[in-house]
């Protein structure tokens, strides 16, 4: 079926949709855009010349850490004026230990969050606690802070300042995360982070808390906790960015996103004892520009290993590892940007 069958079939849906309470969202992949046309991801929109596009790309770096090297890296966009949207690791490769085991697991990530001063840089703070070396990449998927040149350009802004909060927590698994509405209407929360202050946990969830994508929500299983506090303290982040553009030539331009394959994600099977990457596909005229997953969503315990992810740009790819005997369902999901901003708002 075609991309141009999708988009007619969610408008023609859309008042029994309405009617009913379901969330466009789900009519995946067109989406629905705040200025209230319906977007078909596959299709570009037929008035083109009235749009602009945006500029969003990736950036990549290699690190190599030795065995037991803590490492503070910083990666920035290509242009300081632009948003560091995301923010991500992928581990590769870890030397065989003694007993001919390749620990994945063993590559502590503590932090990964954007730079409160420099909403271009994220920071992360990663240990190799394995035998080995270790190899692995970092990536950033950044916005440009204008669109393409053109006749004239829409600037994109954030809603300062940047946002966090910090929790205290015992040994064990936890979930938690900003308010739902944190950023607001014509807001979207990306930029997703975190720090841990004290003590240690493995990241299981990421994701956004509703098809809004106005909030955030983390998971940790606490591994570690400080020993002269007795508890961990991790400080979680997002920034709020503004979706309507500045005025230029008397108009603004809103970004057009969906969360894809839907909100929320469909499950997806890991099988046991396996190493595998798992992804999630934007429509052919989107990028994938903030992440979202779940790693434990019916509570099956740890030994479900989140070995980080790379963006392609239009897919967004997750690597995990299943320790377990037995399959676990997990989610994944992506926001998606349309290269295109929505229609002119005067």
């Amino acid at each position: 079926m075609t991309a141009s069958w999708r988009w007619r079939e969610a408008r023609r849906l859309a008042p029994v949709v309405a009617a009913l309470g379901i969330g466009v969202l789900s009519l995946a992949p067109a989406a629905l855009a705040r200025d209230g046309h319906y977007y078909d991801g596959d299709q570009a929109p037929k008035d083109v010349d009235k749009r602009h596009f945006l500029k969003m790309y990736k950036v990549e770096r290699h690190l190599d850490l030795e065995d037991t090297e803590f490492k503070t890296v910083k990666v920035t966009c290509t242009d300081p004026h632009d948003l560091a949207t995301d923010g991500m690791w992928r581990i590769d490769h870890v030397d065989q230990d003694d007993h001919g085991n390749q620990p994945l697991a063993d590559i502590d990530v503590y932090s990964s969050y954007s730079d409160p001063d420099d909403p271009a840089t994220y920071v992360f703070e990663i240990y190799n606690n394995a035998e080995g070396r270790a190899q692995m990449k970092l990536f950033l998927t950044c916005l440009g802070w204008k669109t393409e040149p053109n006749s004239h350009q829409h600037k994109w802004a954030l809603k300062k300042p940047w946002r966090y909060f910090d929790y205290s927590r015992p040994l064990g698994q936890d979930a938690f995360g900003s308010p739902a509405d944190e950023c607001g209407k014509r807001a979207l929360a990306v930029s997703p982070g975190y720090e841990w202050r004290k003590g240690f946990g493995e990241l299981y969830r990421s994701s956004a808390i509703d098809g809004d994508l106005r909030g955030w929500e983390w998971g940790f299983f606490v591994t570690l906790l400080d020993e002269f506090t007795g508890d961990a303290q991790v400080r979680v982040s997002l920034r709020c960015l503004k979706v309507r553009s500045s005025k230029s030539d008397g108009h603004r331009h809103d970004i057009v996103r969906a969360f894809r394959p839907s909100f929320p994600p469909p499950f997806t099977k890991v099988p046991a004892e396996t190493t595998d990457t798992y992804t999630r596909s934007c429509g052919l005229h989107e990028k994938g520009m903030v992440h979202s997953f779940d790693l434990d969503p019916e509570h099956h315990g740890q030994n479900v290993w989140y070995l980080g992810q790379d963006p392609r740009l239009r897919d967004r790819a997750y690597r995990v590892r299943n320790d377990n005997t037995w399959p676990v369902w997990v989610q994944f999901g992506a926001v998606c940007f349309n290269d295109r901003t929505g229609r002119k708002e005067h």
